[in-house]
């Protein structure tokens, strides 16, 4: 009875378990179309019952157990849709219910759309979840990973603005982030790199220059141009400087070594700035102001006429420079006066900072010396000649002569009766002469009378104007020779002597005046006029220290100094009080107020440093060749210290890039770095100009100038299109301007055993004690598969096998009906014993 009761209960057990297959069976087929789906696999295991008899089998049964194979890889199909990822290997996508919940579940099912938020969402209405990407800040506690030539760290700006980094082993809302791209818009990339490959004209002359124009972008994707001069300073050597872009408060050219080469700010004029506001720059440490007055309502302006290395400020008025503003000014002239005025203050703080005042003491000296004899020499010259006026008016004027003779009178001479008269009336039409005036003084005597003087050369010129003194008679002549005159010769002899006193008297003269400009040539040079020249140490480079840009309504200004230039427009404001500039002071770094806004000083040589014996590490110094207590440099532009940006070997190769060569820095890439007023963020490019001994960048051959090419990677404005996923799991952004912008990571979890996860509605999983923890790991590294995009992962489970399997389920479930049957029929049996 036992075996055939238990016959019974192992058919029930038989139907209950081919009922769980087919259950299997039907979930697999009615899934073989959805997307990552991972089919069950049904096994069987048997129910054994204790025998108690070897003679007696009591039937157990049969158990089914359904096996959901997760770790099965399922075939990868394309798709058009570029949001669809399949994943080839181990690994699933984290998956959330919403965007933050803090509820992690696992899917492979990666047919991914963005909702009305922009989010990922994958058919089940699952969020995907990840890494955010930005570009890394050097800070080192920050994770980063490496993509092209770019690093970026995994972080997340939060709602107050902070940045909050991420720890990828942590499961958390904090550090795993909904994925999305509805917040990106539109982008621009600011422009990191550029590349110069010129020829500069090996046979140039010095002083020649070119220009070169390159485009870039900052980072609002405004475009630019970096206006560049190159300018022959030697046989080898160009020098370097580049213009500040229009809206840009200043630009730096650095070293390899990250010294200050050239610096130079810019002011961009949107209109005059009214009369009663200022422009307030500081040079050398000193403030200038430069005062706008209207001229038509009474102001002075100042007429900036003054010499380069003079004072140009206003008369009582230290370092105040008045610039006209009035209607009469049109803005490119006033841009005008203000380059001058800044020119002129530049020049003047250079002369106070880099002259050398024991040897202009000295050449002032020798200036003074030469001036007084150029006055001695003129006064010499003045008093010779007034002799040889007196010396000619006496070979004709006789004190003695009777003025009353008459022509048929003994005695009479019409030269001296001429002369006589001339000086009667000199004298009466001069009534301050004086007969024994000393007409020989000079201004500086004691005893000289302007008045007296001036009449006593009106009666002497009068009296003179008789004489028959010839100045151009042959004196050589002898009596009865053709032209002989015994009067002209008489006279001749008689003022030869002072005539010749004033040719040497006119010798001495010139030849005191040649001194005096040596002298003061000499003084020039020591004193330091402020030509840029000679504040530079002799170079060319710059033409002057702040050009007028007049076409662009904007001015340049170089920095000469060792210090920052701070420039101050806080009142430099229209008639509506409006900037007139659009280099607005800035903000402080908290936030508050504003704050003038500095050119930075050059990086000079350390005047400590032993020239002849320079490292390659040293600093060779800023293109201004001083070092920083002002004394020149360099006085040969051979010489291996002279500062230069770019020096050339004797095949035209870059030697050395701002007198740094492959020993003082095996990197040739130099900076420039420019800060804008035009609300981009700063800005810091890499320049790169050629590799050391290469012609690989710039060069000088004896050819054309040529512009090999000049490249950038900037990029303009630009709309989001589409995103890029990488076998990494790196999400690109992808814009229209060509832009492609990292923006987030997709981590793959793992477990121990794949097959142990839960199944949840969603075609999702969760964690159990089976499967063990997740451990997040980047894609296509270590047991984790890789992300394809544009494909999806197809259902496990195949039709053919399940058909097959739903064929022998169902024999397996006639057959245990039969076994209930037919144990049936023998229970019939042994009750109709009874009957």
């Amino acid at each position: 009875m036992a075996s055939l009761y238990g016959a019974l209960f192992s058919g029930v057990s038989g139907l209950q378990a081919q009922t769980v297959a087919m259950g299997a069976i039907a979930d697999n087929v009615t899934n073989i179309n959805t997307v990552g789906y991972k089919s069950t696999d049904t096994q069987f295991q048997t129910l054994v019952t204790q025998q108690i008899s070897r003679f007696n089998y009591t039937a157990g049964g049969v158990q089914a157990r359904p096996r959901m194979m997760i770790e099965n890889q399922g075939m990868l199909q394309a798709t058009t849709n570029l949001n669809d990822v399949g994943i080839a290997g181990s690994g699933f996508f984290v998956v959330s219910p919403g965007p933050n919940t803090g509820t992690f579940l696992y899917t492979r099912a990666g047919s991914f759309q963005t909702d009305q938020n922009g989010y990922f969402v994958n058919a089940a209405g699952y969020y995907l979840q990840g890494w955010p990407l930005m570009t890394w800040d050097g800070d080192p506690s920050r994770e980063t990973i490496k993509i092209g030539d770019d690093v970026y760290m995994r972080a997340y700006p939060t709602e107050e603005g902070v940045i909050r980094p991420i720890l990828s082993n942590d499961m958390s809302p904090e550090n795993l982030r909904p994925l999305n791209v509805g917040v990106l818009g539109s982008s621009a990339e600011a422009t990191r790199n550029i590349k110069l490959s010129i020829n500069l004209q090996g046979d140039a002359k010095v002083g020649v220059a070119r220009r070169v124009n390159v485009p870039m972008y900052d980072s609002l994707g405004i475009g630019h141009s970096l206006s560049y001069n190159w300018t022959k300073v030697g046989s080898q050597r160009w020098d370097s400087f580049i213009d500040p872009p229009r809206g840009a408060y200043s630009i730096q050219q650095k070293s390899q070594l990250g010294k200050v080469y050239e610096s130079s700010g810019r002011l961009d004029f949107t209109e005059k700035p009214a009369a009663g506001s200022d422009l307030k720059v500081t040079l050398n440490g000193n403030q200038w102001t430069l005062k706008f007055i209207d001229s038509a309502s009474g102001g002075t302006a100042n007429p900036l006429n003054q010499s380069e290395g003079d004072d140009p400020s206003d008369a009582g008025a230290p370092n105040v420079i008045s610039i006209d503003v009035s209607s009469q000014q049109t803005l490119p002239a006033m841009i005008d006066k203000v380059a001058r005025a800044l020119h002129l203050a530049t020049c003047y703080e250079a002369r106070t900072k880099y002259k050398d005042s024991a040897a202009e003491v000295l050449a002032q000296g020798n200036v003074d010396t030469a001036q007084q004899g150029v006055t001695s020499a003129d006064k010499a010259l003045a008093k010779a000649k007034t002799e040889l006026v007196i010396a000619i008016a006496a070979t004709a004027y006789d004190a003695s002569y009777d003025l009353t003779l008459t022509p048929a009178d003994s005695g009479y001479n019409a030269v001296k009766k001429a002369a006589g008269d001339a000086r009667a009336a000199a004298i009466a039409a001069n009534p301050a002469y004086v007969a024994g005036y000393d007409l020989t003084l000079t201004p500086t005597d004691a005893g000289y009378d302007q008045a007296k003087k001036t009449a006593g050369d009106n009666v002497m010129a009068a009296v003179a104007a008789t004489s028959v003194y010839d100045a151009n008679y042959d004196l050589t002549l002898a009596p009865g020779a053709p032209g002989y005159d015994a009067a002209k010769k008489a006279a001749g002899d008689a003022v030869q002597p002072f005539q010749a006193a004033v040719t040497t008297a006119q010798k001495d003269l010139a030849t005191a005046k040649t001194t005096l400009a040596d002298a003061k040539a000499k003084l020039d040079k020591v004193k330091v006029t402020g030509s840029v020249k000679t504040v530079t140490g002799g170079k060319t480079v710059p033409a002057t220290w702040v050009e007028a840009k007049t076409a662009d309504q904007a001015v340049i200004m170089r920095n000469a100094f060792g210090v920052d230039m701070v420039v101050d427009t806080a009142n430099t404001r229209n008639t509506a009080g409006k900037s007139a500039v659009l280099q607005v002071n800035p903000l402080k770094d908290d936030g508050s107020d504003v704050a003038p806004w500095t050119i930075l000083a050059l990086d000079l040589r350390d005047a400590t440093i032993d020239t002849t014996a320079l490292k390659p590490q040293d600093w060779r110094g800023a293109w201004i060749n001083r070092n920083d207590q002002g004394k020149i440099v360099a006085t040969n532009e051979n010489a291996a210290d002279y500062p230069c940006a770019l020096w050339f070997d004797g095949s035209g190769n870059v030697m050395k890039i701002f007198g740094t060569d492959k020993e003082g820095d095996t990197d040739p890439t130099t900076n420039i770095d420019i800060a804008w007023a035009n609300g981009s963020a700063a800005q810091s490019i890499n320049q790169w100009l050629g590799n050391y001994g290469a012609k690989d960048g710039m060069q000088q051959l004896d050819s054309a100038f040529v512009e090999h090419y000049k490249t950038q990677d900037g990029k303009k404005f630009g709309n989001f299109q589409e995103i890029e996923i990488s076998p990494e799991g790196i999400v690109i952004a992808k814009f229209d301007n060509g832009v492609r912008l990292p923006i987030f990571q997709i981590p793959l979890a793992t477990f121990m055993n794949g097959n142990g996860l839960a199944a949840v509605t969603g075609n999702t999983f969760i964690d159990t004690s089976q499967s063990g923890l997740p451990t997040l790991r980047e894609a296509n590294s270590g047991l984790a598969g890789k992300t394809n995009q544009g494909t999806l992962e197809a259902s496990t489970a195949d039709i053919g096998t399940e058909f097959t399997n739903m064929i022998t389920t169902q024999r397996a479930y006639s057959a245990a009906t039969k076994i209930i049957t037919t144990s049936d029929d023998m229970l019939n049996e042994l009750v109709n014993i009874k009957r």
